[in-house]
Protein backbone atom coordinates (compact mmCIF):
# COMPACT_ATOMS: atom_id res chain seq x y z
CA UNK A 1 0.00 0.00 0.00
CA UNK A 2 2.42 2.40 1.27
CA UNK A 3 4.72 1.80 -2.38
CA UNK A 4 1.29 1.88 -4.51
CA UNK A 5 0.33 5.91 -2.27
CA UNK A 6 4.17 6.76 -2.80
CA UNK A 7 3.82 6.16 -6.83
CA UNK A 8 0.63 7.99 -6.73
CA UNK A 9 2.43 11.25 -4.90
CA UNK A 10 5.08 10.69 -7.43
CA UNK A 11 3.03 10.92 -10.58
CA UNK A 12 1.29 13.54 -9.06
CA UNK A 13 4.60 16.16 -8.71
CA UNK A 14 5.36 14.47 -12.47
CA UNK A 15 2.34 15.71 -13.94
CA UNK A 16 2.44 19.56 -11.40
CA UNK A 17 6.02 19.68 -12.64
CA UNK A 18 6.08 18.03 -15.80
CA UNK A 19 3.30 20.70 -17.18
CA UNK A 20 5.85 23.63 -16.86
CA UNK A 21 8.41 21.64 -17.69
CA UNK A 22 6.69 20.74 -21.45
CA UNK A 23 5.82 24.25 -21.61
CA UNK A 24 9.10 25.90 -20.58
CA UNK A 25 11.77 22.97 -21.15
CA UNK A 26 10.98 21.57 -24.86
CA UNK A 27 12.88 24.33 -26.76
CA UNK A 28 16.05 23.04 -24.68
CA UNK A 29 15.39 19.54 -24.85
CA UNK A 30 15.12 19.51 -28.85
CA UNK A 31 12.57 21.75 -29.87
CA UNK A 32 8.87 23.03 -29.18
CA UNK A 33 6.26 20.84 -28.74
CA UNK A 34 2.65 22.92 -28.75
CA UNK A 35 0.31 20.96 -26.88
CA UNK A 36 -2.99 23.38 -26.55
CA UNK A 37 -4.15 26.70 -27.90
CA UNK A 38 -7.27 28.78 -26.62
CA UNK A 39 -10.55 28.35 -28.73
CA UNK A 40 -8.36 25.54 -30.63
CA UNK A 41 -8.85 22.12 -30.92
CA UNK A 42 -6.10 20.27 -28.92
CA UNK A 43 -2.99 19.82 -30.89
CA UNK A 44 -1.91 16.16 -29.46
CA UNK A 45 -3.31 13.23 -27.76
CA UNK A 46 -2.46 12.12 -24.19
CA UNK A 47 -1.19 8.54 -24.84
CA UNK A 48 -1.45 6.01 -21.05
CA UNK A 49 -0.28 2.54 -21.46
CA UNK A 50 -3.40 -0.03 -21.72
CA UNK A 51 -3.30 -1.69 -19.03
CA UNK A 52 -2.58 1.05 -16.42
CA UNK A 53 -2.30 2.00 -13.28
CA UNK A 54 -4.45 4.35 -10.87
CA UNK A 55 -1.01 6.94 -10.47
CA UNK A 56 -1.43 7.27 -14.20
CA UNK A 57 -4.85 7.36 -14.30
CA UNK A 58 -4.71 10.22 -12.15
CA UNK A 59 -1.67 11.83 -13.38
CA UNK A 60 -2.93 12.10 -16.82
CA UNK A 61 -6.25 13.84 -15.05
CA UNK A 62 -4.05 16.32 -13.55
CA UNK A 63 -2.43 16.78 -16.61
CA UNK A 64 -5.80 17.15 -18.40
CA UNK A 65 -6.86 19.46 -15.80
CA UNK A 66 -3.80 22.03 -15.15
CA UNK A 67 -4.01 22.21 -19.43
CA UNK A 68 -7.75 23.03 -19.06
CA UNK A 69 -6.85 25.75 -16.30
CA UNK A 70 -4.45 27.73 -18.65
CA UNK A 71 -6.07 27.17 -22.22
CA UNK A 72 -9.36 26.30 -21.82
CA UNK A 73 -8.88 23.42 -23.56
CA UNK A 74 -9.25 19.42 -22.74
CA UNK A 75 -7.17 16.89 -23.61
CA UNK A 76 -8.04 14.14 -25.22
CA UNK A 77 -6.59 10.81 -24.69
CA UNK A 78 -5.99 7.23 -25.94
CA UNK A 79 -4.34 4.38 -24.57
CA UNK A 80 -1.31 2.27 -26.39
CA UNK A 81 -3.47 0.10 -28.15
CA UNK A 82 -4.14 2.60 -30.51
CA UNK A 83 -1.41 3.73 -33.06
CA UNK A 84 1.06 5.54 -32.10
CA UNK A 85 -0.25 9.49 -32.81
CA UNK A 86 2.07 12.30 -34.52
CA UNK A 87 2.03 14.40 -31.87
CA UNK A 88 1.52 12.95 -28.14
CA UNK A 89 2.02 13.12 -24.69
CA UNK A 90 2.96 9.64 -23.46
CA UNK A 91 2.55 9.10 -19.94
CA UNK A 92 3.86 6.42 -18.09
CA UNK A 93 5.98 3.05 -19.57
CA UNK A 94 3.53 2.78 -22.91
CA UNK A 95 4.44 0.11 -25.52
CA UNK A 96 6.02 2.74 -27.58
CA UNK A 97 8.47 4.03 -24.77
CA UNK A 98 11.26 1.36 -25.88
CA UNK A 99 10.84 2.06 -29.74
CA UNK A 100 11.13 5.75 -29.19
CA UNK A 101 13.86 5.74 -26.90
CA UNK A 102 16.00 2.58 -27.92
CA UNK A 103 16.32 -0.52 -26.57
CA UNK A 104 18.75 0.36 -24.05
CA UNK A 105 16.45 2.36 -21.75
CA UNK A 106 15.92 1.07 -18.63
CA UNK A 107 12.86 2.30 -16.18
CA UNK A 108 13.97 0.72 -13.65
CA UNK A 109 16.91 3.21 -13.41
CA UNK A 110 14.06 5.88 -12.46
CA UNK A 111 13.29 3.89 -9.30
CA UNK A 112 10.10 4.26 -7.24
CA UNK A 113 10.15 7.85 -7.20
CA UNK A 114 12.22 8.98 -10.09
CA UNK A 115 10.85 10.19 -13.31
CA UNK A 116 12.38 11.30 -16.39
CA UNK A 117 11.07 14.30 -19.18
CA UNK A 118 11.88 13.19 -22.98
CA UNK A 119 11.26 15.52 -25.92
CA UNK A 120 11.63 13.61 -29.39
CA UNK A 121 10.07 15.44 -32.40
CA UNK A 122 6.63 16.27 -31.60
CA UNK A 123 6.06 13.40 -29.10
CA UNK A 124 6.89 14.06 -25.25
CA UNK A 125 7.37 10.98 -22.56
CA UNK A 126 6.70 11.29 -18.99
CA UNK A 127 8.34 8.67 -17.43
Amino acid sequence: MRIEMKAKDTLIRIANGAFLAIFLGTAAFGGVVEIARRDMPPECLLVIPQPTTEPVKYAREELRNYVELITGVRLTGSTDAQPLPEKAILLGNTRFTKELLGADFDMSSLGTDGFRIVVKGERVLIL
